[in-house]
């Protein structure tokens, strides 16, 4: 077996001696139940003797108390008792050792947390887990459905279970003998799988489902809402499974569900997965954190090198059989001069990041980690919450650090043009400029920067004539092809031949190449024809740039010009002048390389009159095709999704008779043994794809460790006819030192979760610090007070953390955001509704319309904004518009003004949102708001901690909403209840809002009330008329326009009704 494709020992042996350990103790615990009220109960932010001897408001008595979570009446739950218990036999789908025992172990282990390697299966271990955890329950004689809920899955997850447990559903009707008591349920529904991902189930729909059990993945949202609402009870549920536990964020909605699910379920079980253990070792006790928020108890690690796996997955084929080709493949020269000037210029900017801010620098940050996965991630983690306060320059170096890493990434993956092209819009956005102070990118005043710049052009022209170099891997690709045709020429093989790399960019770029391959200078014409394509795309962009430019009104260009950049020669005496650097780099760089200009080069070059030599009918229609309908393939991002499908001419059109005929003549059977399959490695995301393809031979064109994973569990399964495999990799590159690199990562955040496991009974945590949160520490205090008074009653301490005083209307939509958990966590009621005004209602008085950032530029954009105030102003007497930005990010507007943007999200530092709106322009459209609603507040919250402290000062002393009165505000009303409105009433509150118009007093208010009884009246007068009503000419034009404006609101308010 070849030592790059596997490498799964680990060097020490007190880790393998350490997880044996934790392994026996998990066996020995198996079956002693820890009690979670501990967990469950708040943590005390006074000392038991301060609490004791803090006086009690007796008057908080006559204050009504309100059911954090609605009481259903009948508390049944699902728990089955212990003399009900009943021996089960149930069919699994496991054929590996390991596997099995894997699902054991997490059977046997209370609430455990399962990390897993990468690539090692979860799918189909979690799938057999529900399968088991699902199965029908006796209860009080009866037999009943389990109800088990999976949360954060993702869309590919829900498809793959579903499959899985759709075939045990399969293979247990086949083997299982119908009970007599079970008749109840068919064979193949005993244990349902729902996906609920919207709100496509009605309410009603969805307690019917929740009624009669099965599994149910569904979104976190969604979630809330029923169990806020009272539609699913905690106590009817019998466990819940989370899955990729690494993307939960702090104050997530999952951890918020496991709160209410443990305050009311003490039994119900809580299974946690992930397959990204650098995640829980990258931060200050992530393990720790982590198992607390999700109510875990215990750790399950199954690394690649663990000792069941590796002798399942090693030994499982003879050594004959066990071999996989290794091709190392030598870069070219150009490739590797361009690696090295990366490399250093990425070196370069790293230490430079780290001089300039050495109060945020990282020990981590160092060219040792630089091609680690979560490298970018460190960066970012550290710098967006201080972008702000970090200088300009800092800023361009991290978007030079994901820039580089990037044209590293498209070095290997792309061909010459694409490198070239990528390198070149670079050196086009860096352009010296009379608008911009600073130089775009740092990286291109390093030395090395020129080697990049220089060795990209010659491998498209050189010495008087186009180069266009190939890259190495396609001729030993098409060695290897050629290679497996003779292996199926000498011997009957039947199954198709994979290809498998990281991108559908490489998927189209590989297409091309096996199917040009056969002609000759196949290659070159493929080269070509990018080149006409980069031509093409450059004329394009010019003449948009030129239509831009004509539209601009000219400029000054004496008042604009930097001494930097002035024609006119600059006199001075110093021996150094100031900006001279970055002229004499700008000059490097056009120079660098060859003397010719090689856009002009390729603009000259006829390359129709050289394809047109010898291109055969029909190659270039095939990738223009590719071309033409997928033209963000070009920006090698693996979220891309190509639509395939409207390559072909009749894709959309009605199929007729005539369509069919043509499809029949244009396709013909392709025997299984001559498909040449080429797929992402995202598309394979497990062994069962593989299963159902059946290759017989495996080209991994690139490194990926989870997919050689899922190739190494396939062959340990198929050990009769195992494929064989082929790794391709370049050697000295970037591209081998990458996949080491991730390799070991992997086995040190192990080493270190296995460490840290060992020591998790000896940690300690303080209570939160909530000293800068006034209001949370009082509401503390209060929820103590409550529980002391709740021993008076009956039940005593059961009734501790049931009650509050507070009660929040939410609207639905809102429960996306982590601020509804939080209001709950200190003992706010939250009422979820679906409100037409605002999203938040904590007092009959006060409505609040909480924006994200991101929101907030949506709603200014579409002016939907405007119409939510506007709406809240009609409504409520104290309208309130929340700004709230995010954990951990930048409390500034400041990251959102930056526009400058890559051609790949993966190259891109800028926030996603920062090309919309400037700073400036938020800024202005926020003050034209606050001019328009002069009534509206406005309350700026650096994180959703923050907004809990706020709005728990805000309910200091008023009544609690009313939901019916919440709900009902708002909606469109008939023109007969129109008719039917008082009058009066109306007529009092539209007089009493001009006291909102600026400068008005109350004494002009008490003349215009006295001039006039009824509002029409005041909405007939004229200017001059107010005029000499008050006396002030300002005055009187700010109050006739606010009421013409009120005038044209009502009418339009009256045309939406």
């Amino acid at each position: 077996m070849s030592t790059l494709f596997v490498q799964d020992e680990s060097d020490d042996e007190s880790l393998q001696l350490e997880l044996s350990r934790q392994i026996e103790d998990f066996n020995e615990n198996a079956e002693k139940h820890i009690n979670y009220e501990s967990q469950i109960l708040p943590n005390d932010l006074l000392s038991a003797e301060e609490i004791r001897n803090h006086p009690i408001d007796e008057g908080d008595d006559e204050v009504p108390l309100y059911p954090l979570i609605p009481d259903i009446g009948e508390q049944i739950g699902l728990r089955p008792s212990m003399d009900e218990l009943r021996q089960v036999d149930i069919q699994l789908n496991l054929p590996l050792s390991y596997q099995q025992q894997l699902v054991e172990n997490t059977l046997s282990t209370d609430d455990p947390l399962v990390i897993m390697g990468r690539g090692l299966g979860m799918a189909s271990i979690v799938a057999n887990l529900l399968h088991i955890l699902a199965t029908p329950t006796v209860i009080d004689g009866d037999l009943k459905r389990s109800l088990v809920l999976v949360l954060n899955s993702r869309p590919t997850d829900n498809i793959r279970i579903s499959e899985e447990l759709q075939e045990l559903s399969w293979l247990e009707g086949c083997d299982k003998k119908v009970d007599i008591n079970e008749d109840e349920f068919s064979e193949t529904d005993t244990r349902p799988f729902h996906v609920i991902s919207a709100d496509n189930q009605t309410l009603e729909k969805r307690k019917k489902l929740y009624s009669s059990g099965g599994i149910f993945s569904i979104t976190s949202r969604i979630l809330i809402v029923d169990l806020l609402s009272g539609i699913v009870h905690p106590s009817k549920i019998t466990g819940m499974v989370i899955l990729n536990v690494d993307t939960l964020k702090m104050y997530s909605n999952e951890t918020f569900i496991l709160e209410i699910y443990r305050s009311k379920n003490k039994w119900g079980f809580i299974k946690a997965f992930s397959e990204a253990p650098e995640s829980f070792v990258m931060e200050f006790s992530p393990l720790q954190r982590k198992m607390k928020d999700l109510m875990l108890k215990n750790v399950l690690l199954w690394p690649r090198f663990r000792v069941d796996i590796s002798h399942c997955l090693n030994n499982a084929i003879g050594p004959d059989n066990n071999k996989v080709i290794e091709v190392k493949v030598s870069l070219t020269n150009s490739m590797s001069q361009i690696q090295f000037g990366l490399i250093e210029c990425l070196k370069k900017c790293v230490s430079e990041l780290k001089r300039k801010t050495p109060e945020l620098a990282l020990d981590y940050w160092n060219m040792d980690n630089a091609l680690d996965i979560n490298f970018l991630k460190s960066i970012d983690f550290v710098m967006i919450p201080n972008w702000h306060r970090i200088s300009w320059e800092s800023k361009q170096l991290v978007k030079d650090i994901r820039f580089l890493r990037n044209l590293m990434k498209l070095l290997i993956c792309g061909d010459s043009v694409d490198f070239y092209e990528e390198v070149q819009q670079s050196l086009d956005a860096n352009r010296p400029s009379v608008s911009r102070k600073y130089t775009e990118s740092p990286w291109l005043m390093a030395e090395e920067s020129q080697l990049v710049i220089s060795y990209a052009k010659k491998r498209i022209y050189t010495n008087g004539e186009y180069n266009l170099e190939t890259l190495p891997k396609w001729e030993q690709l098409i060695h290897i092809l050629d290679d497996i045709s003779y292996q199926r020429s000498v011997k009957e093989i039947f199954g198709p031949t994979l290809i498998m790399c990281s991108s559908s960019a490489e998927c189209l770029q590989l297409a091309r190449i096996i199917s040009m391959s056969s002609n000759k200078n196949g290659f070159r014409n493929n080269m070509l024809q990018k080149l006409q394509l980069y031509r093409a795309g450059r004329e394009e962009r010019k003449k948009i740039a030129k239509e831009v430019h004509d539209k601009e009104p000219e400029r000054d260009a004496e008042l604009n010009v930097s001494t930097a950049f002035a024609k006119e020669q600059i006199l001075t005496k110093r021996r150094r002048t100031r900006g001279a650097a970055a002229v004499a780099a700008v000059e490097r760089l056009k120079s660098a390389g060859s003397g010719d200009d090689i856009e002009t080069v390729i603009d000259q070059y006829n390359i129709e009159e050289e394809l047109g030599s010898v291109q055969l009918p029909g190659e270039e229609s095939i990738f223009m095709t590719f071309e033409e309908e997928t033209p963000e393939s070009a920006s090698y991002s693996d979220s891309e999704n190509i639509q395939l499908d409207s390559l072909h001419p009749y894709a959309d059109s009605e199929v007729t008779k005539e369509v069919w005929n043509s499809r029949l003549e244009e396709y013909q059977y392709v025997n299984c043994g001559d498909q040449i399959i080429v797929e992402r490695f995202d598309n394979i995301n497990d062994e069962a794809l593989l299963q159902e393809i059946m290759p017989s031979f495996i080209i991994i064109y690139e490194p990926d460790l989870s997919f050689i994973r899922r190739v190494e569990i396939h062959r340990a399964i198929h050990r009769d006819m195992p494929p064989k495999v082929f790794f391709m990799y370049y050697g000295d590159s970037i591209e081998e030192q990458g996949h080491l690199t991730a390799i070991k990562k992997e086995k040190d955040a192990f080493s270190k979760l296995i460490r840290e496991n060992a020591m998790l009974a000896h940690h300690f945590e303080a209570d939160d610090d909530l000293s800068h949160y006034k209001n949370l520490a009082e509401r503390k205090l209060k929820m103590n007070r409550l529980r002391k008074r709740s021993t008076r009653v009956a039940g005593g301490q059961a009734a501790l953390g049931d009650l509050t005083q507070d009660v929040v209307i939410v609207d639905t939509r809102e429960f996306n955001a982590s601020l509804p958990g939080l209001l709950y966590r200190y003992g706010v009621r939250v009422v979820p509704c679906m409100l037409t005004v605002g999203d938040y209602i904590i007092s009959p008085d006060i409505c609040i319309e909480r924006k994200s950032i991101s929101d907030l530029i949506g709603s200014l954009q579409n002016n939907r904004l405007i119409s939510q105030c506007k709406k809240m102003s009609s409504h409520y007497r104290y309208p309130t518009l929340l700004i709230e930005f995010e954990e951990g990010q930048s409390f500034s507007l400041e990251p959102f003004s930056e526009r400058r943007s890559y051609r790949s999200k993966e190259s891109s530092a800028v926030h996603p949102i920062s090309s919309k709106l400037s700073q400036d322009e938020i800024q202005m459209e926020l003050s034209k708001i606050v001019m328009r609603f002069p009534n509206l507040r406005m309350i700026w919250s650096s994180s959703p901690l923050q907004t809990v402290n706020i709005i728990l000062e805000l309910k200091l002393g008023r009544e609690q909403p009313d939901p019916n009165q919440s709900v009902t505000l708002g909606l469109k009303k008939s023109k007969t209840d129109g008719k039917n409105k008082d009058k009066k009433a109306n007529n009092q509150e539209k007089f009493a809002k001009l006291l909102q118009v600026p400068g008005i007093s109350k004494v002009d208010y008490f003349n215009l009330r006295k001039e006039f009884k009824r509002y029409s009246k005041l909405e007939s007068l004229g200017k001059d008329e107010l005029l000499d009503l008050l006396g002030d000419e300002n005055l009187s034009e700010k109050v006739f326009a606010y009421v013409q404006q009120e005038k044209r609101d009502s009418e339009q308010d009256y045309q939406d009704f």
